[in-house]
């Protein structure tokens, strides 16, 4: 007859077991929530600006395999831009003391296209990348940051192993125009990267989803919201410059060694609050940081 008893305190003991389990089950699948991270490339995931560096990654191999100099064809690509975007500054109606909203200094951002589909021009004609393929850049990107021409910025690794260990899926979207020199440059990491890519005749090719060559911060966000599939995840951008800005106000995090950034102080005119990771407000959809190591070190990324 005491069996009941016994019985019915040994159903109570594992109710209440199998409910304390359930909570604490529950609490912790609350903990995995999904995170899409996607980055720019130069002057965010890397310390400068990269181009520089694959030109001349570039200039080297057609000196190396078909007897060419190509640097003064460069030269003239790099002046050739920097004087169209001058008289394109110079000339545009609205100066950029007048620029005091947003949407007044994203369409003088997007309006420069014609300048740089120009500047794409001039390096077809160039004939700098003629004959790199994807296997040639890709070296070419991972034998740059060998040889500390293309420096990573701290954090980026231990970002990478973050992710990696939570699953949340990393990308790159960029306008620099070779997708497989990037891949070279992230490797061990393996990131899915959209950007232009060199075509074997020397010119510069775009995403086919975009149907044309990626060079402005519009772009940028189409294939920003083409990469993140999961609309019901926390995207968080990382950028550096006035081409990431539509990425960003989406809300990301400001890549910039100082407070004294063009992009910051662009931000800063168009009246958007940028904080410091480390002194940001609950809610704060925008903020900036040296590296991905203050990244990491502000609990950002717990926030749900």
């Amino acid at each position: 007859m005491r069996l009941v008893p016994r019985t019915h305190r040994l159903l109570r003991v594992l109710y209440y077991f199998n409910l304390a389990t359930s909570t604490t089950t529950t609490r912790l699948s609350a903990k995995k929530y999904i995170m899409h991270l996607v980055f720019d490339f130069d002057g965010t995931i890397t310390q400068q600006d990269t181009i520089g560096v694959l030109a001349n990654s570039a200039i080297e191999y057609q000196k190396q395999h078909h007897d060419k100099d190509l640097q003064s064809e460069w030269d003239q690509v790099v002046e050739g831009y920097v004087t169209d975007y001058r008289r394109y500054s110079l000339d545009h109606p609205m100066p950029a003391e007048e620029r005091k909203c947003i949407k007044d200094e994203i369409s003088f951002l997007s309006g420069s296209k014609d300048v740089e589909e120009t500047s794409l021009e001039r390096v077809a004609a160039s004939e700098v990348f003629k004959g790199m393929d994807a296997d040639k850049l890709k070296r070419a990107g991972q034998e740059a940051v060998r040889t500390g021409k293309v420096k990573i910025r701290a954090g980026f690794a231990e970002l990478m192993d973050l992710a990696n260990d939570r699953g949340w899926p990393v990308g790159v979207v960029s306008v620099n125009w070779s997708r497989a020199f990037i891949e070279g440059a992230l490797l061990p990491h393996e990131l899915r990267v959209v950007a232009n890519e060199p075509h074997a005749d020397g010119s510069i090719e775009g995403p086919e989803f975009l149907g044309g060559r990626m060079t402005n911060g519009h772009e940028k966000r189409a294939a920003l919201d083409h990469v993140v599939a999961d609309r019901g995840c926390r995207v968080v951008y990382f950028g550096d410059s006035t081409t990431d800005m539509e990425c960003l106000l989406q809300g990301g995090i400001v890549i910039s060694d100082d407070e004294g950034s063009s992009l910051m102080r662009t931000l800063r005119r168009v009246g958007e609050a940028v904080p410091h990771v480390g002194e940001r407000e609950a809610g704060e959809r925008l903020m900036w940081a040296r590296d991905f190591r203050e990244v990491l070190e502000s609990g950002v990324l717990e926030e749900e």
